[in-house]
């Protein structure tokens, strides 16, 4: 049996594995027959450790790992702890005091004096740093509160002049707004007065043209280039202007067409295009020719008939700005001084003449071309973004990052084709090497219009 040591011996050198291995080794006992309580070792370690019980886990760690030795519920068998021995002290009997202990003793009874004394006038210092701090964090809050109020009054005095600019700055507002309602009245006046000698000039020219052309209905489409499903078989006077019932209708269906590759609208639209129609004398060849037409001045109202049947059998997305663009031109071309320029030029040659290869000599990717035709459906492939596309020409559905699809120009490279958006359609493979540079894109949609509806007459 080992005694327990000495509470009063200094063990801030022991670390504390080692301190639990002293303990292992004086207060355990190997024995394979005993078995000791959790608890009573955990009281031992406590007494041991001086009233701690940190350690206490790598403590059952070390005795679980001496060899023969298990930990059954809340006991260890294998082991028991060695007796405790108890060290009995006998109280002792204070000596006699010496004078020179006495004297000691006064003298550190009046150093405690001076000390108390010391203490109680560091205590008073530091009482009246404290008042002068208060009295001089007062002066601070008052200064503080004097600065806040001239900032208030700064911030006050601002606002009214802020106020007064506003209101000048108002004033500056509404007699701008009535100088700029006059300059409007007057523009207005000025423009009506410009419509009524646009009129007059208008009626002049119409009187002139009449006298020169005897008042015949003259062609006003050029011939280069014309294709009847993209241009109009344009007739007309400076004061009206006809449009061919079999042009219009075409017109209209490669609009249709071109959004929904189908052609089962067509005979509709003949029909509402014969709705309006009236049979007028144009000048061909040099003969009067009898031809069914259409205003343009019923042009739009026709566009809008059509685009509410279109509505109705649930097609959207129908453009037709290229066509309601044309109508608008075209009285400002019959009107036009020269002669010679009274003709619409075809839409090839005007999309030839917007060609810029220097502004657009790089082409972009593929889905920087894509249009509504295109009825472009976003996906994942592969976990990559792609769309699953139509082709612009035949409608052929698939991926357009795969090889199936191109960037085809309408205007042909090799004819001063730029990389324009308005110049680049996706279209399949097989269209492409179809068309070569010998058509458009849009002339080969035309093309394969034309094939479908001779199979529609049939």
């Amino acid at each position: 049996m080992v005694n327990l040591p000495n509470p009063l011996t200094p063990t801030l050198s022991v670390t504390m594995d080692a301190r639990i291995q002293t303990f292992v080794n004086d207060h355990i006992v190997v024995n394979p027959n005993a078995q000791v309580s959790v608890a009573m070792v955990n009281a031992r370690y406590f007494s041991f450790n001086h009233g701690s019980t940190t350690g206490k886990i790598k403590l059952h760690g070390l005795i679980k790992s001496i060899e023969g030795v298990f930990k059954v519920g809340s006991s260890f068998t294998g082991i028991e702890l060695t007796p405790e021995v108890v060290t009995v002290t006998q109280p002792q009997v204070p000596a006699p005091m010496t004078e020179y202990e006495r004297k000691s003793l006064e003298l550190q009874a009046r150093d405690r004096e001076e000390a108390r004394k010391l203490e109680a006038l560091k205590l008073e210092l530091e009482a009246r740093d404290r008042e002068e701090a208060r009295k001089l964090e007062a002066l601070k809050l008052e200064e503080a509160r004097k600065l806040e109020a001239l900032k208030l009054e700064e911030a006050r005095k601002l606002e009214v002049l802020k106020l007064e600019e506003a209101r000048k700055l108002e004033e500056a507002r509404k007699l701008e707004t009535r100088k700029l309602e006059a300059l409007k009245i007057e523009s207005t006046e000025r423009i009506e007065s410009n419509k009524i000698a646009n009129k007059l000039q208008m009626q002049k020219n119409d009187h002139e043209f009449f006298q020169i052309e005897n008042n015949k209905n003259r062609k006003m489409y050029s011939r280069k280039h014309y294709n009847k499903y993209l241009d109009f078989e344009l007739y007309g006077t400076p004061s009206s202007q006809i449009v061919t019932c079999d042009s219009f209708a075409r017109n209209v269906m490669f609009s249709i067409y071109c959004s929904t590759n189908d052609v089962k609208y067509f005979p509709k639209v003949q029909e509402l295009v014969n709705n309006v129609h009236e049979t007028v004398p144009v000048v061909e060849n040099d003969k009067i020719v009898n031809k069914p037409a259409v205003h343009i001045s019923k042009a739009q109202g026709l566009l809008d008939e059509i685009n509410s049947f279109l509505d109705k059998s649930k097609v959207s997305n129908v453009d037709f700005s290229s066509i309601k663009e044309r109508i608008s031109i075209i009285p400002e071309i019959a009107v036009h001084d020269d002669a010679e320029k009274r003709f619409m030029p075809s839409t090839y040659c005007k999309k030839l003449a917007a060609q810029d290869v220097y502004k657009f000599e790089r082409y972009q990717l593929a889905h920087c071309y894509l249009r509504p035709e295109n009825r472009a459906e976003t996906f994942y492939n592969n976990s990559r973004l792609d769309n699953k596309v139509s082709c612009f020409c035949c409608g052929y559905r698939g991926i357009l990052s795969s090889k199936e699809f191109q960037r085809g120009h309408n205007i042909p490279k090799s004819k001063g084709g730029d990389w324009s958006n308005s110049n680049i359609y996706i279209i399949c493979n097989t269209c492409n090497e179809a068309m070569s540079n010998k058509y458009t894109v849009e002339e080969y949609k035309a093309m394969l219009l034309d094939k479908a509806l001779s199979k529609l007459k049939k």
